[in-house]
């Protein structure tokens, strides 16, 4: 079989590999220490090619100790027959001294550099590593590359500790970029399409020699699943090749779990039983095999683990699942768990997910969860208690809200193990929580008391959010901040992290933004820490909501939107994803980016299932629908997201804003019922509620309005606003209720703008533009158009009796048909909404 070094026949290694080897040779001794096929050679040959290297290839040494003193005498044209006999003495007292000594006094030509290749064939020779180090210690004119597979026996550490040695140049460093390898295969195989190249660049992942192998499975394949195929048994041929003439069979164990496990570590070894994980790790570190390395774990490439799982018997399959299987349990990895049970041992999911249900849920395997309900019988999945809170788990996550509660009260009802009560009545309790039920203080209340003391403490951070659902905000702040108190003396990483993430949500409900901004960031930093995407992306949406409602920074609040989003595309959470882009529309809505907002409303499934109940994102998506002059069609979005809003101050607002659409769309019946259904006599508390009701109420005032009542609108219009957005739009709808110029209207609409209302002010202004009255255009006669015209110009009706010759009852006839058309109650009103359509100037 081919070996790396004759990766050169398909052309140069990447850049990045010799600007790696460059950056090594800048010290006086540099190594590369990568498996078989990265290149090694060829890399070192690149970046050596404008210098004088002396090259010692060490598969043409005599196999005998010390063998490296051969190759080092003929490399020098020394004498062997003198080596001989040093050698000989060497061997008998294990001293290199004399053989060091001989070739100092030979006075060795130093200048080039000195290259010594496959080091790792001599790697056991004890000899000849002792004389390698001895004469790199000695000769300190000297320059060195060592170039090797595994690492060897030398004192790496005093060396890099001086400043003498590089860090060694890894497989990272020699792997090919995807731009690199495209412009190889496209050279040297023109008959790849882009489908055949994106399947060998998938393959490859960087590993110069299966584009080697994809080349060469190019010149006979005629078409891509050949040339997957093809590339693939070669890949597994040198594979088995490589790993049979350098791997002791003893390591054929942790070969199979590094295949089935997706990366490894010391902890996850031992658990797996493996007595000495740190060696096992070194020496996979070391072998043949083409591996991803970081500072504390391993994974293999994706060609090498399907080679040695299609080596394995179905014997060894099966008693490697069992110890892996629950070894990714037990270091908290349920999900890769799962996906292992799935592909390899389906028999396991029962008591899998009997088990880990709910941990694997919090990971973000839904679908996976979803699929490996599947495999578990009907009796199962109707009578064990966690199946049946998993499945209520799944049918809230699809929406579908009466199904999941029916089924965790039935969960709850067939539990009779305490911890497992005490987590389906937090996850009940959750979900009253997400549709602001109050039921959520008696579905929590036993949990409280029930479990482990984390349990309770978990329990406790709920409680504290059902509080604030009713209302009790209170003692919603003190009941989370005890519950983060019990739950920081002992308790587990990732279970302080997620009560701190409720303690920030808790805090910003109450009114406490700079504590549940420093919650939330503390918390952040944890989560990263812990490598919990989920957890993060929940406080990504609390910061979001923090900057947007408290600091009106729509700039950052959609940088926290965008990591959230990113976060749920990590753990494939669907529902959290969507969340994440509607809230990126909402705030691309509000800074008015009508290109922006129609990319990302691209991205959404508007009228899913997922979040059906989110009131914002449905706001933002009418306001969008106003800017394209559909007013009837944003009223009817409204009214569908009316019919699943729980919260009563988001359903009022809800209501307002559908009145204000249907007002725009000249629908005047319809709008005067949702202004008598906006009716509410709940004071809002917390800040959200406040900004909610200021909405309302200044969105029913602009109804009244553009329904042609704007003496009736500052009875709704709030006289004062905490917030310099909310006080914007209240004074732009006073200005606007009030008979005024245009030029004072435009004025108004642009003091909007500059609060940050950006996409409130553009639908604002298009309507009052645009908002027609066709029907009160061609219902007025010329002679009702000319009173109406002298009213606004200050003119009473006896003067326009006057000046037409008409009697002031005919004029009085006329005025009363105005109003009648225009539906306004008095003059004012009539010629407010006549100036605003347009009627007159």
């Amino acid at each position: 079989m081919a070996s790396g070094k004759r990766i050169g026949e398909i052309g140069a290694p990447k850049s990045r590999a010799e600007i790696a080897v460059s950056a090594a040779l800048r010290f006086r001794i540099a190594r590369i220490q990568a498996g078989a096929g990265w290149g090694k050679s060829t890399a070192a040959r690149a970046a050596c090619a404008a210098h004088p290297v002396r090259w010692i290839e060490v598969r043409d040494a005599p196999a005998e100790s010390g063998a490296l003193a051969f190759l080092l005498a003929d490399a020098f044209e020394l004498s062997r027959v003198a080596l001989a006999k040093l050698l000989k003495e060497a061997r008998s007292d294990e001293s290199v001294r004399a053989l060091v000594d001989w070739f100092c006094a030979h006075r060795l030509d130093l200048e080039p550099l000195l290259a010594i290749d496959d080091l790792h064939l001599l790697v056991d020779d004890q000899l000849s590593m002792a004389l390698l180090a001895a004469l790199i210690e000695r000769l300190h004119e000297a320059r060195w590359l060592l170039i090797s597979r595994r690492a060897l026996p030398l004192p790496w550490g005093n060396w890099l500790a001086a400043g003498d040695a590089s860090l060694a140049v890894a497989a990272d460093d020699l792997a090919l970029e995807p731009a690199e390898a495209r412009a190889l295969l496209a050279e040297r195989a023109p008959q790849l399409d882009e489908g055949a190249i994106r399947a060998a660049l998938s393959l490859a992942d960087g590993w110069p020699i299966v584009l080697r192998f994809a080349q060469r499975a190019a010149e006979r394949a005629g078409d891509l699943i050949a040339l997957q195929a093809m590339t693939r048994e070669m890949a597994f041929a040198y594979l088995a090749e490589q790993f049979a003439s350098e791997s002791p069979p003893q390591w054929r164990e942790l070969a199979l779990i590094a295949a089935f496990a997706r990366w490894i570590d010391a902890e996850f070894l031992e658990r797996c039983g493996i007595a000495d994980p740190h060696a096992a790790l070194r020496w996979l570190r070391e072998s043949a095999f083409p591996i991803h390395d970081a500072p504390t774990r391993v994974s293999l490439h994706d060609l090498a683990t399907e080679a040695i799982v299609r080596s394995a018997t179905p014997q060894e399959r099966t008693a490697i699942l069992s110890r892996v299987v629950a070894a990714l349990a037990a270091c908290g990895r349920t999900g890769e768990a799962l996906d292992l049970a799935r592909t390899y041992a389906p028999e396991r999911i029962d008591a899998l997910l009997a088990r880990e249900g709910f941990a694997l849920l919090d990971a973000g395997r839904w679908e996976s969860v979803e699929q490996a309900l599947h495999a578990v019988s009907l009796e199962r999945r109707r009578g064990e208690p966690m199946l049946l809170g998993v499945r209520a788990a799944l049918e809230a996550f699809h929406g579908n809200v009466d199904r999941s509660e029916q089924l965790y009260l039935a969960a709850i009802r067939a539990c009779r193990d305490p911890e497992l009560h005490s987590a389906l009545s937090r996850r009940l309790s959750l979900l009253y929580i997400n549709l602001a039920r109050p039921e959520a203080l008696a579905a929590i209340a036993p949990a409280v008391d029930e479990g482990s003391a984390m349990s309770r403490a978990d329990a406790r951070s709920i409680h504290a959010l059902a509080l604030v659902v009713t209302g009790n905000l209170e003692n919603a702040w003190d009941e989370v901040r005890a519950a983060l108190e019990e739950v920081s003396v002992d308790g587990e990483e990732d279970l302080v992290a997620r009560v701190s993430m409720r303690a920030a949500w808790v805090a910003f409900h109450c009114d406490r933004p700079a504590d549940a901004e420093r919650i939330a960031i503390d918390t952040l930093r944890r989560a990263q820490q812990l490598g919990d995407s989920a957890l993060e992306a929940h406080l990504y949406s609390i910061l979001c909501s923090l900057t947007t409602i408290f600091r009106d920074d729509f700039t950052l609040g959609r940088s926290y939107a965008e990591e959230m989003a990113s976060a749920a595309l990590r753990i494939g959470d669907r529902q959290l994803l969507a969340y994440a882009r509607r809230v990126q529309f909402t705030i691309d809505v509000e800074q008015g980016d009508e290109e922006r907002a129609a990319r990302t409303l691209q991205t959404i499934e508007v009228g899913g299932q997922a979040y059906r109940n989110d009131y914002f994102f449905a706001y933002s998506h009418a306001i969008f629908r106003g800017w394209e002059r559909r007013y009837k069609d944003a009223a009817l979005g409204l009214i569908a997201a009316e019919q699943v809003v729980e919260d009563q101050f988001e359903l009022r607002s809800t209501r307002a804003a559908i009145a204000l659409f249907l007002a725009m769309a000249n629908e005047r019946d319809e709008a005067l019922a949702y202004i008598v259904k906006s009716r509410i006599g709940v004071v809002p508390k917390t800040a959200l509620a406040k900004n909610l009701d200021v909405a309302a109420r200044t969105h029913l005032g602009l109804t009244e309005i553009f329904l042609g009542r704007p003496s009736l609108a500052n009875r709704h219009i709030p006289k004062r606003a905490e917030r310099p957005w909310d006080a914007a739009l209240c004074q732009a709808a006073k200005e606007l209720a009030t008979p005024s110029s245009d030029e004072a209207v435009r004025s108004a609409i642009q003091r909007l703008r500059a609060a940050g209302r950006v996409g409130f002010a553009r639908l604002l202004d298009g309507a009052l533009e645009h908002v027609t009255s066709k029907t009160a255009r061609g219902t007025l006669t010329r002679a009702e158009l000319s009173i109406l015209q002298g009213l606004a110009n200050g003119k009473t009706p006896k003067n326009l009796a006057d000046e037409s010759g008409r009697s002031l009852e005919t004029i009085r006839s006329h005025t009363h048909a105005i109003f009648r058309k225009l539906q306004a109650k008095n003059r004012q009103e009539a010629i407010l909404f006549a100036t605003r359509i347009g009627l007159i100037r």
